[in-house]
């Protein structure tokens, strides 16, 4: 392939996407995730607009690319979340084809993004890589990034799950069962337990953040109404079980399975967390499997169940092992100060 240079970077309006344009992004965005999931079946238009359509008013999503003719070889995105905890940061993801790298792509979209970040006062950057992609480790490094937690991609194969596991770590004669009850929500949260749904999912600020320079997000009603908008889009999909107190009623732990019925065979397990004052009691292990035996009945063609994990979260790392869970790929958190070493790179 001769690839004709230099390119140019341009703005990407995605809330005023052509016919044409969403072609070239949808095509772009598969041959990016065939390079990370070579394994998984790829997305298409209707994919790519539900994503731009059902952002919550609080993300606000900024895009550059570049074009040879009219493919899109190359991506800029910058993530900005306007919420009341963290405005001092940012996501950010730059992406170019294979062919198109190693020739100052990725380093004048790089520029749009501190450029962008900057103008909207953040200070601090955040992006992720994978082992599966080792160029972007390797570009971040020479941007003067640190290496601020390392995770893993674990996946389970339904098929080899370990017989009788759902039914122990279900079982109603067990201690927990005494004080807790499950209760499982497929689709929508109840709209009338909102705020008790956005107090519970604050507990995954428990979770391991290693060096990331990022503050506790304490999701509130109004914000978790706008998340939820996200699964109104015909063919996403949503399996979440919670833990209440039999007395109380007070929710104290939960976890959460989605996937697209267009590609029923990989589910994502999202988050899972119980409340400190009520671990120790086997809750997480009954949450996990209540939901996988809601999975089989919801979705029979479900073949593999992926979650990310910090390889320093050895309480969840204990449970998703029984399962069977095992290493996919792994994952590097990385941030970027945006001081003067940015600023020279760029």
């Amino acid at each position: 392939m001769t690839v004709q240079l230099p390119l140019q970077v341009e703005a990407f309006d995605h809330q005023h996407v052509s016919a044409l344009d969403l072609t070239a992004m949808t095509e772009f965005s598969n041959a990016i995730r065939a390079e990370k999931l070579p394994d998984d079946p790829g997305l298409d238009e209707r994919d790519i607009a539900a994503m731009f359509a059902t952002l919550p008013p609080f993300v606000d999503v900024r895009l550059w690319v570049a074009r040879d003719e009219k493919q899109i070889v190359a991506r800029g995105q910058l993530t900005l979340l306007h919420l009341d905890d963290n405005r001092h940061l940012a996501q950010f993801e730059v992406m170019v084809l294979p062919a198109y790298r190693r020739q100052g792509l990725g380093r004048r979209l790089f520029a749009e993004v501190v450029s962008a970040a900057q103008a909207n006062g953040r200070t601090l950057l955040v992006t992720e890589t994978t082992d599966r992609v080792p160029v972007g480790a390797l570009a971040l490094e020479a941007a003067g990034a640190q290496s601020a937690l390392v995770s893993h991609a674990n996946q389970l194969d339904l098929e080899k799950l370990p017989a009788g596991l759902l039914t122990t770590w279900t079982d109603p004669a067990a201690p927990w069962s005494q004080t807790y009850e499950l209760i499982t929500v497929d689709g929508l949260l109840p709209a009338a337990r909102l705020a008790e749904f956005a107090e519970l999912f604050n507990v995954m600020n428990t979770a391991p953040r290693g060096e990331l320079d990022i503050e506790d997000q304490q999701l509130d009603e109004e914000t978790l109404r706008g998340l939820e908008q996200m699964l109104q889009v015909p063919g996403r999909r949503r399996l979440l079980v919670a833990a209440q107190h039999r007395q109380t009623g007070q929710l104290v732990g939960y976890t959460e399975l989605r996937w697209h019925e267009q590609r029923p065979q990989i589910v994502t397990q999202e988050g899972t967390g119980v409340l400190p004052a009520a671990r120790g009691h086997g809750l997480g292990r009954a949450l996990k499997a209540a939901n996988l035996a809601a999975l089989r009945a919801a979705n029979p063609e479900a073949r593999f169940v992926r979650t990310h994990n910090a390889d320093s979260n050895a309480a969840m790392l204990a449970i998703n092992e029984a399962m069977g869970f095992a290493p996919y790929y792994a994952s590097t958190a990385w941030q970027l100060a945006l001081g003067e070493r940015i600023g020279q790179t760029t």
